[in-house]
């Protein structure tokens, strides 16, 4: 029964088939002149306008790759018809080739030879070389930074940038781009006699912090245009029981978009058989696979570390860019990339396995994390922080209010109910996040059309211990490629014990003055001023705090002097002196705050200073000072 249906359905099939070829043989079905009018000399098969369309995002992708040969010689005259990309396994078609190879055909660099020196390329594109040490990883610190100091004496020509890098708790700028070679040999001197850097703790239970600061190296390095090589003094990454694949696969395709290949080196040099961390297929496996999948090249087995140097200096003077549009553009994806050789045998190429094409909302956060890890790069007059010490907290912290302050620029425009992202960061000098505020701040707009945005100021209230600190702030900026940033030494001296001392003077503003309103409408009693400045007849205010820590029994203060004087030295405004007993005892903790309003008003435009002293019967507790300046009042 079943293949009496099937007969019948072919049957039916076939007579169709029949009856459509006198149909077709006749030509194309003319429709009434009613139904569609057709322009004279227009196409009869023309597509009906039904008013849909398909976007296709169009990209070019541009891919650094190196060429050697048998030896490990650099091949400089490789064709395009030579070279064939495959994306996904799909045959792509190349849209350019470009060759920047001034040193033509160059052996690889061997341990314990002294190679030709390279030639110096051309000024307008100078290698760029990052010297990355990554303090998780690094064996034996300070042979290290001797062996790269060699290097750098044997293989530079004078025409490299080089930039200086510390991986650590954070990514430490150490040296920024520069050409010059006696600069980056002093910064390595100096990070070899640095004990905040080789001995700091950085033990961990996994390697997901180590990725994670080489992503932001690579958000850091997008910065700047054009091919970059880093440099990575590493060594062996510790099993912590995951594959990490994700990570290798998106730093991959990231440093396709940046630029960059990593050239890693186990510094750990020659290892036995017996080491466990010893590989013998080449080093060690983590940072190997680090150097195929970004297109580098792993230096192991060998105590001349920095053969690594030299190696990329010589890759990264003959190297190869090919380009090919991605004509459906997957944003924020990584694709697999293979690039193939013809015709030639016995040559190798070494290429990145991913590519990634970045929306421009993954470029605004990559910009926004490279900013609040090196805000040094991102300065702007449009923001600024500080740290203020307020009075101690107890014998070992102080209070402190983190302070940061918004000021943008007259012609700013600020599209309504925009938020903005803030972080604000205080960190030690060895990188180590003291204390991190993040905020979503609204900005409000100006009163008058063509008048500056308000200036907003945050106050955050810490607690901090006796050191030295760098504070910085980041903001984003929604409209604009680079995020605004701003970045501030501070030093936090030790809290004096037994005997009392002066903080202060300093300058800013009472939000409140009553004890019950205070408490209901801020948290802080005084808001310091960031640009010390005010405009004549504005509200200003000082606070000078008096305090006692641990005394032996209670402590008389004869008196407390303020005053105002010009820039000349002249007084300008005098205020009665205080006196205040302070509490005695072991354990005991009592300051004074002393607020002033400063009389700007009989103050002309100009520089002025405001002087305080604390004076016992026996001593003077203290003494300070603190310059501002008088602006003219601003016009109504």
């Amino acid at each position: 029964m079943r293949e009496d249906a099937t007969s019948r359905v072919v049957g039916i099939a076939t007579a169709l088939l029949f009856l459509a070829v006198p149909l077709l043989a006749q030509g194309p079905v003319v429709p009434a002149p009613d139904a569609v009018t057709v322009a004279q000399g227009a196409e009869s098969d023309r597509p009906i306008d039904v008013g849909l369309a398909e976007e296709v995002d169009v990209r070019l992708v541009l891919v650094d790759f190196l060429v050697l040969d048998r030896r490990g010689h650099t091949v400089p005259d490789l064709t395009s018809d030579e070279i064939f990309v495959l994306v996904d396994g799909r045959k792509q078609e190349i849209a350019s080739l470009d060759v920047d190879c001034p040193i033509g055909e160059a052996a690889d660099p061997l341990p314990g030879r002294k190679s030709e020196p390279l030639p110096v390329p051309p000024a307008a594109r100078p290698p760029r070389i990052v010297l990355v040490f990554d303090y998780f990883h690094m064996d034996n610190t300070a042979e290290t930074f001797d062996n790269v100091t060699q290097a750098l004496d044997k293989w530079t020509n004078g025409g490299e940038e080089h930039m200086v890098i510390s991986l650590g708790q954070v990514i430490r700028v150490e040296a920024p781009f520069t050409s010059d070679v006696d600069e980056i040999r002093w910064t390595l001197a100096r990070m070899r006699n640095d004990p905040e850097l080789y001995a700091a703790n950085y033990s961990r239970l996994t390697e997901r912090r180590f990725f994670q600061r080489v992503h932001t190296l690579f958000d850091l390095l997008e910065t700047w245009e054009g091919r970059k090589t880093v440099v990575l003094f590493s060594g062996p990454l510790i099993p912590d029981g995951f594959t990490h694949d994700p990570e290798y696969r998106a730093l991959s395709g990231l440093s396709t978009t940046v630029r960059a290949s990593i050239y890693p080196v186990d510094t750990g040099g020659l290892r036995t058989p017996s080491d466990p961390r010893y590989s013998p297929l080449g080093g060690p496996l983590g940072l190997r696979r680090l150097a195929n999948e970004t297109g580098g090249r792993m230096t192991d087995g060998t105590n001349e570390i920095g053969l690594a140097y030299a190696k990329a200096h010589r890759d990264s003077s003959c190297t190869y860019t090919v380009g090919f549009y991605d004509r459906r553009a997957r944003f924020d994806d990584e694709r697999r990339i293979s690039l193939r050789l013809k015709k030639r045998r016995g040559r190798r190429i070494i290429y990145p396995e991913f590519y990634m094409i970045r929306s421009e909302e993954a470029k605004r956060k990559s910009l926004f994390r490279s900013a609040a890890m090196a805000p040094q790069f991102f300065e702007s007059s449009g923001v600024a922080a500080d740290l203020f010490v307020m009075s101690p907290h107890s014998s070992e912290r102080w209070k402190a209010l983190l302070a940061v302050e918004v000021r943008l620029p007259p012609d700013t425009v600020l599209p309504e109910d925009e938020e903005w992202e803030l972080r604000a960061l205080i960190r030690k000098t060895n990188g180590t996040v003291v204390r991190s505020l993040r905020r979503r701040v609204t900005l409000p707009a100006p009163e008058l059309p063509g008048a500056p945005p308000p200036v907003v100021t945050m106050f955050e209230e810490i607690r901090v211990r006796p050191g030295k600190y760098l504070v910085s702030a980041v903001l984003s900026n929604p409209d604009a490629e680079s995020p605004l940033a701003a970045t501030r030494s501070a030093v936090v001296s030790s809290i004096p014990l037994g005997k009392p001392f002066m903080i202060g003077p300093m300058l800013g503003n009472r939000p409140v003055t009553d004890g019950a309103t205070q408490a209901a409408r801020s948290l802080h009693a005084f808001e310091p001023l960031l640009d010390q400045e005010a405009s004549r007849g504005a509200t200003l205010d000082s606070l000078t705090v008096v305090c006692v820590v641990d005394p032996d029994h209670p402590v008389e203060l004869s008196a407390l002097g303020r005053e105002v004087v010009s820039w000349e030295g002249d007084a300008r405004q005098h205020f009665d002196p205080v006196t205040t007993t302070l509490a005695g005892g072991r354990t005991a903790l009592e300051c004074h705050h002393q607020f002033d309003r400063v009389e700007t008003a009989r103050l002309n435009p100009g520089r002025y200073e405001l002087n305080a002293t604390a004076e016992t019967e026996d001593y003077v507790a203290g003494s300070g000072s603190v310059e501002f300046t008088i602006l003219e009042a601003a016009a109504k």
